[in-house]
């Protein structure tokens, strides 16, 4: 028997997340993971975000100033937003701080989940403030809905501007 994982081919990961025979070879704790730059790109990554703003932190525009995962807080005070795809329960996570939720942010989210909407079950946003305090949070189940329009509807009210 298949393992759902390894029969569902979502848009999330680049193809070195595959092996040649189009199954996936899982990332870190059987998620996705991503940094999302503030110019819009979106990085997949092999491993654990911290591994990846390590290695590129200058490129990046990131100062380390903490070990282990506090480079993740570095990385969203130099204006990164960190996502994670759950395999599981097929959660997207996303998180990052307040004043760097811009439209170009918003509109790299979206586009993910428009690629992606039929593996999405539930979609979340943290967004905390220059201190790193969490001032908002923000979830919506995806999985009742039955069209890409209602998915992609309710995504683009989830991650609305304020």
């Amino acid at each position: 028997m298949k393992n759902s994982v390894t029969s569902q081919r979502p848009h999330f990961p680049t193809p070195s997340f595959y092996r040649g025979n189009g199954t996936a070879r899982v990332s870190v704790e059987n998620c996705f993971k991503m940094w999302i730059t503030p110019e819009g790109r979106v990085i997949h990554l092999p491993g654990f975000h911290r591994e990846y703003i390590a290695a590129h932190a200058s490129e990046l525009g990131v100062t380390i100033t903490r070990e282990g995962d506090g480079m993740r807080l570095d990385a969203l005070e130099a204006g990164l937003f960190r996502g994670n795809f759950e395999f599981g329960n097929g959660r997207l996570t996303f998180e990052g701080q307040a004043q760097y939720f811009t439209s170009t942010i918003r509109d790299a989210i979206l586009r993910l989940v428009s690629k992606n909407h039929t593996y999405i079950g539930r979609l979340s946003l943290h967004l905390f403030d220059a201190h790193n305090t969490l001032i908002e949070s923000r979830t919506e189940t995806l999985s009742a809905l039955d069209t890409r329009r209602e998915r992609n509807s309710t995504a683009s009210e989830l991650f609305a501007l304020k």
